[in-house]
């Protein structure tokens, strides 16, 4: 089973650059996972159907490593201009139009401790 990981981020944003730190270590600790590096949502829609794939991602709010499947958990932010869009946003617009199957977002909490995180993740792509 083909996974795939799409890791965002931001390295000149101290709490959203954990994502892309791990992003470098993961691939060498996982070769049998694609980790890519992602600049924009829209590159979300060049891999919906593949058969497992992961959004990497820090999220606000949570205390521990976690997988979110549910895409109506997320908290959507008042949009006022396109500069407001956010993930949540975008991920619950692309399921309306083409559904997406199989989509997690393995969310990691803003300040974690990045080895913690990196086991966690490990433990999570590589269970079958």
């Amino acid at each position: 089973m083909k996974t795939i990981v799409l890791c965002f981020g931001s390295e000149f944003v101290e709490m959203d650059k954990l994502p892309i730190i791990l992003y470098r270590e993961l691939r060498e600790r996982i070769p049998s996972v694609e980790f890519i590096l992602c600049d924009s949502l829209n590159e979300i829609l060049d891999y919906i159907d593949y058969e497992r794939v992961f959004i990497l991602d820090t999220v606000k709010g949570i205390k521990d490593v976690s997988i979110i499947d549910d895409l109506d958990v997320l908290k959507e932010r008042k949009i006022y201009t396109l500069h407001d869009f956010d993930l949540s946003l975008y991920l619950k617009l692309v399921n309306k139009i083409k559904k997406i199957k199989n989509l997690k977002i393995i969310g990691i909490p803003i300040d974690y401790n990045k080895e913690d995180a990196k086991e966690k993740i490990i433990d999570i792509l590589t269970q079958t």
